[in-house]
């Protein structure tokens, strides 16, 4: 399972790029492990003269463990001194039970993952077919 929770994780930075864009200014600064299916991402960016720090928890869990919301709660200074906002949020598969968060979380579904039932499912891409056999009774 190791692998296939690094591959897990790639698609989550591929949200968090889409999310949190590398033209806004923001770049990832660090990536921490929590558990299996926890991992807390740091962000950073200069904007107006003040650093912005941001730390996404991303959970691959049906629901959301306290221990990642306390995690992303702890405020981190930046390295320089300089003055910092910092704020948090979290990236889960839809369908996910976020009813036991406090109000105020930042809450954002991934596009690759969801919840059907208690299994998670990859989303993939729709594949559009094309029907050839029209065009083949032409052709004759």
């Amino acid at each position: 399972m190791g692998a296939s929770t690094d591959i897990m994780h790639d698609f989550a930075a591929q949200e968090i790029k889409r999310i949190y864009s590398n033209s806004d200014g923001w770049t990832v600064t660090s990536r921490n492990q929590a558990n299996n299916y926890d991992t807390v991402f740091r962000l950073e960016r200069f904007n107006q003269s003040r650093r912005e720090i941001v730390k996404v928890g991303v959970t691959f869990a049906k629901e959301v463990n306290p221990e990642l919301l306390a995690a992303l709660q702890k405020a981190e200074s930046s390295s320089d001194g300089m003055p910092s906002r910092f704020s948090y949020s979290l990236i889960v598969p839809a369908n996910t039970d976020t009813s036991s968060l406090p109000g105020g979380v930042i809450v954002n579904t991934m596009r690759s993952f969801a919840y059907d039932g208690d299994a998670l499912v990859w989303l993939k891409r729709p594949i559009r077919k094309t029907d050839d056999s029209s065009k083949k009774a032409v052709a004759t």
